[in-house]
């Protein structure tokens, strides 16, 4: 089973990043990619259609993760284990620095 966030540049919907059990995957939606204005998540993430696949949490989105004291207050609150930065930025997402927002898929 997998878990799903949407990924939303400047409050845009852009993509949908996915935990599987073999790893992270993230795609750029369609109508997204048509836009004029649309922009990438990342350098290391270029609009393209095909998918994204990493055994590792993107580094862009690994990045997106609290530190230090918040992220402790956040694994203590959220009952998170400490390595899965995934469901801390999920956690996180709605208060992410730059233009990225997380909405977690139920």
């Amino acid at each position: 089973m997998s878990k799903q966030v949407k990924i939303l540049v400047n409050g845009l919907y852009c993509g949908l990043l996915s935990k599987t059990s073999e790893g992270y995957e993230f795609c750029y939606d369609r109508q997204y990619l048509l836009g004029e204005k649309s922009k990438a998540v990342s350098l290391s993430l270029p609009l393209q259609q095909s998918s994204f696949f990493s055994k590792e949490l993107f580094p862009f989105f690994a990045g997106l993760a609290q530190e230090g004291w918040l992220k402790e207050m956040s694994e203590r609150i959220f009952h998170i284990d400490s390595s899965d930065h995934f469901s801390l930025i999920v956690k996180n997402g709605k208060d992410c620095i730059g233009n990225i927002t997380l909405e977690e898929v139920l």
